[in-house]
């Protein structure tokens, strides 16, 4: 069972205002932080997160009839330090290398106009992933991929807002109405950074 409660107004008017600041000036790196540079710790990913709002009430008869109002808004930018599996520079061009001696070939019946789709991933800024090789005693061979260390923004902003009028006719009678909205939108970035989860909420 939930009861929810909305403020009220007054016979005298009130309002308030508010702003909620979080940047990333003061955060720590976490884990995830990463550097493209082996051996280099990454650095806090820059965030900015803003919350402000305002509410104000009072009479508009006095004893009688009262309103109420209030406004949240949520801003939300942040960069998400992220590493991606993408096509190295010789699988762009259509070469990839076999598992057994690592020796990197043109595809058979390649189709050249298939590679223009390999811009649909980020370029590699990071080593390339190595497996052992399917020969015995051959050691570690390519796999047509490398690591891309990217930083694509999640961008989230919500609106929040409250009307609520009371009306009290008489002694033993009152009346209320309440009418509240929240509209929001979410911009989250995919494993590929080059693509994003948008959501709307209403």
């Amino acid at each position: 069972q939930v009861m929810a409660v909305t403020q009220s107004g007054s016979n005298q008017f009130h309002g308030s205002v508010f702003e909620f600041l979080r940047n990333s000036a003061l955060d720590a790196r976490n884990i995830f932080d990463l550097s493209p540079t082996p051996g280099v710790k990454g650095k806090a990913a820059p965030f900015r997160r803003n919350q402000f709002g305002a509410s104000v009430g009072g009479p508009i008869q006095q004893d009688r009839l009262f309103f109420f109002g209030n406004y949240e808004g949520f801003r939300h930018r942040l960069v998400i330090n992220n590493v991606s599996v993408v096509p190295n520079l010789e699988a762009r061009q259509g070469r990839l290398p076999n598992p057994s001696t690592g020796v990197y070939s043109t595809v058979a019946n390649l189709r050249p106009e298939m590679l223009q789709y390999m811009s649909l991933w980020p370029l590699p800024n990071g080593p390339e992933i190595m497996v052992p090789a399917t020969a015995p005693g051959t050691g570690l061979v390519p796999t047509g991929t490398a690591y891309s260390y990217n930083g694509p923004k999640q961008t989230i902003n919500e609106d929040f807002a409250t009307v609520k009028l009371d009306y009290n006719p008489r002694t033993r009678d009152s009346f209320s109405f309440s009418y509240t909205i929240d509209h929001g939108e979410n911009l989250s970035p995919l494993a590929d950074p080059l693509f994003g989860n948008f959501i709307t909420l209403r």
